[in-house]
């Protein structure tokens, strides 16, 4: 295995999933890789892969200071504010399965077009394109309003190439493409931006709006919001969230995200949203579709006994698709509630952990995707 000097943020919320990050002061200017060049991101920490249980190998037989302001290329705006398994599911028919298979989205390119009213903007004003809003509710679609696509989330319209790759508190980067990015200070706001690698989230207060990336990861980070982000084709967990850095994480909101279609090497484990201590989590009106059965995926939601262990929890109104298990749990207080299940799943609903086991699990409404049945989750 390569050193983790040598790796970039992608690989590092990939297979390694090792996430100890001290503090970080890196220029905006500086890129990602230069700072892992450098050995600025240290050693491997507690998070890693080799802590993570397989599904496979589960199953039987088997107030802040005031910042500065980043510069940007173009028009990026950069600106500074004043138990078993359950019931499996009825497979889906071969005819939805190819439309779905159809309509899968393709990766993004590496550069996207700027248009010419974002090259005519100045840097740090804001470019000639509203961000998008989020969509309305549309009649008849349930509670969600709207089922995430990609054509609901990530980043869309006008946008320019930036070299922004850190941002500090209270920052704003919108209608931007950049490379990796961290989000080291509180308060940082990441609006209608395509990263072309991955989110590393160490600030507290973030508000991840209408991205486009590989995967987001939430570090020690507190107050954290994901939503209308389209997260695919990466080489690790779609959304991790780990307090490894000897602080709790809390209050994590993630909601109508589309986590999709990993490209995850075969000795990887995937999980499409991956938790290792939380105190706080609501993880709502979320599609997670990773395709096809593969041995290295392993839930779609996966709340792991780990760094302080998981508690408060709801899972609501989300499809979870695919996968080894729908949800795999060693967590306290937990409820899941009016999830829609189905797609390839191999080897059942739930899997629960031994030693947190299901205090106070709360788990209803949950349905079989393709027929409406009742089904049993983790209960």
């Amino acid at each position: 295995m390569r050193s983790p000097q040598s790796l970039g943020l992608a690989r590092l919320l990939g297979a390694n999933k090792r996430l100890a990050i001290p503090l970080l002061v890196v220029m905006a200017t500086t890129s990602v890789g230069a700072a892992f060049a450098t050995g600025a991101f240290g050693p491997a920490g507690s998070s890693g892969h080799a802590a993570k249980t397989s599904a496979a190998a589960a199953s039987p037989g088997a107030a802040p200071s005031t910042p500065s302001t980043a510069t940007t290329s173009s028009t990026a705006t950069t600106t500074t504010p004043t138990r078993t398994a359950g019931v499996r599911p009825t497979p889906r028919t071969a005819t939805s399965a190819a439309a779905r298979s159809a309509a899968r989205p393709t990766q993004p390119s590496s550069a996207s077009p700027v248009s010419a009213s974002a090259a005519a903007a100045v840097a740090g004003a804001p470019a000639a394109v509203s961000s998008p809003s989020s969509p309305p509710p549309a009649a008849g679609s349930g509670p969600c309003g709207v089922k995430p696509s990609a054509a609901t989330t990530g980043a869309s319209g006008s946008r320019s190439n930036s070299s922004v790759t850190t941002l500090g508190t209270g920052q704003v980067l919108q209608n931007a493409n950049v490379s990796d990015l961290v989000v080291s200070g509180n308060g940082v706001t990441v609006r209608n931006v395509q990263v072309n690698g991955s989110i590393l989230v160490t600030g507290d207060g973030a508000m991840i709006d209408h991205v486009t990336a590989q995967g987001v990861s939430i570090s020690s980070a507190s107050g954290t919001t994901v939503q209308y982000a389209n997260i695919g084709f990466g080489q690790g967990d779609g959304i991790h969230v780990t307090s490894d850095r000897g602080r709790l994480v809390r209050n994590v909101t993630l909601r109508y995200n589309y986590v999709h279609d990993p490209r995850v090497s075969s000795t990887a484990h995937y999980d499409g949203t991956q938790v290792r201590g939380i105190d706080g989590l609501n993880l709502s009106c979320s599609v997670y579709d990773p395709g096809a059965y593969q041995h290295m995926f392993n839930a779609a939601v996966y709340l792991e006994d780990a760094n302080g262990g998981d508690s408060n929890i709801t899972v609501s109104h989300n499809w979870l698709y695919g996968f080894g298990f729908s949800v795999m749990m060693d967590a306290a207080n937990v409820s899941l509630v009016d999830n829609r299940v189905g797609g390839d799943i191999h080897w059942g609903l739930c899997r629960l952990g031994t030693r947190s086991g299901d205090p106070n699990l709360q788990s209803t409404g949950n349905v079989d995707d393709a027929n409406g049945a009742a089904v049993t989750l983790c209960r």
